[in-house]
């Protein structure tokens, strides 16, 4: 029977050894460095260390990176901002630049015009107006978000972002 002490022992050993990311990331890396891709020695080295992190549960070994395996440079899709980084002439990086220039040519936003909206009194709420400011904050949370997912998605409309019909696709 485990106590909770040799829980907190277990736990703790795995969340300080717990380098899978790392280790992922570094495979990206690699593969993009190399004419070889995921094939690279290197790249099949760090697949049995992730095999080996994504076990430590069962069977409480511990994996570090090697040093030889720690890379200087990054491609800049990866947007690491600790390391220098470099351009990846690979899919990955032809995608990103892709989308970083889709992004900055076509920015799309709602076009809302604020009008006066008719105040219906029936729907007054004794005490509602201790709430407006924090309506109103709702209110600009949620145009911010949908001019985000129109931006995102391209559309037009606010009803095809709430609907999830979209109708107006390029």
């Amino acid at each position: 029977m485990a106590y909770a002490n040799d829980i907190r022992k277990f736990f703790t050993k795995h969340m300080v050894n717990e380098n899978l990311g790392t280790i992922c990331n570094v495979h990206v890396v690699h593969a993009d460095l190399s004419e070889y891709g995921a094939l690279d020695e290197k790249c099949i080295k760090l697949a049995e260390l992730v095999a080996t992190t994504v076990d430590f549960p069962k069977t409480g070994k511990i994996v570090t990176m090697p040093f030889e395996l720690k890379p200087k440079m990054y491609p800049y899709f990866m947007e690491n901002e600790e390391f220098q980084s470099y351009k990846s002439e690979k899919i990955l990086g032809k995608l990103y630049c892709q989308v970083i220039d889709a992004n900055d040519k076509e920015v799309v936003e709602l076009k809302f015009v604020p009008q006066d909206i008719l105040y219906d009194a029936d729907l007054h709420i004794p005490g509602s107006t201790n709430f407006i400011t924090d309506a109103w904050s709702h209110k600009c949370s949620y145009g911010g978000q949908l001019n985000g997912l129109v931006g995102l998605y391209k559309v037009r409309r606010e009803e095809e972002i709430v609907t999830g019909h979209i109708w107006s696709l390029p």
